[in-house]
């Protein structure tokens, strides 16, 4: 008597159970069940990461649009004496955690140009934000009697400027997708070569 084969056997049995109207429910089930779950993982995914992407642009066109509002603001404002000192008022804060914060959230959906340019936009804010603090102090410090030099302000205001035009046009190359590898701004002169060339 010949044998047969273990695998001839095995493709006999899986052929009764695929002819077993109940079996072959069971699996049918389970594929759709299968086939349901991932449609919805991946949906869910499709969603965070439009998500993530749409809230971090969010963000960043509301940094672009206040750092354009404070530099048009310090450019009509001209070069103060120090009988205009008084003048200078507190400009509205950058949100330059929560740019950091959706940028944490949004992390994984991001490219490594986007994740870097989201650094380099929120340490612009910050500096701007602190020379604008600066600039109020010395404002501060002229109405109580204090000598303050007009040059000195001028100096901080000129600084803040700087630190919001690069704002602007990072979140500009961000948007229009023109990063460079370093998530900076494509043909751009480093601030510290502006900040040497000023002094």
């Amino acid at each position: 008597m010949t044998a047969i084969p273990a695998s001839t056997n095995w493709l006999h049995r899986l052929s009764d159970l695929s002819n077993n109207p109940t079996v072959a429910a069971g699996i049918g089930a389970a594929l759709a069940t299968i086939g349901a779950i991932a449609t919805v993982l991946i949906t869910d995914w499709l969603r965070n990461r439009t998500k993530a992407r749409r809230t971090v642009q969010s963000w960043i066109s509301h940094a672009d649009d206040l750092a354009t509002q404070r530099l048009e603001a310090i450019r009509n404002r001209g070069t103060p004496t120090m009988a205009e000192v008084n003048l200078i008022i507190a400009s509205a804060e950058f949100s330059s955690d929560e740019l950091r914060r959706v940028g944490a959230e949004a992390f994984d959906q991001l490219s490594i140009r986007q994740r870097r340019a989201i650094g380099n936009i929120v340490g612009a804010m910050v500096h701007a934000d602190r020379l604008n603090k600066t600039a109020l102090e010395y404002q501060v410090r002229h109405r109580r009697g204090v000598p303050v030099d007009a040059i000195d302000v001028n100096r901080v205001m000129d600084e803040e400027a700087m630190w919001l035009e690069r704002t602007a046009k990072l979140c500009e190359a961000y948007r229009t997708n023109t990063l460079t590898e370093l998530g900076g701004i494509p043909d751009a002169e480093p601030p510290s070569t502006i900040d040497a060339r000023r002094k």
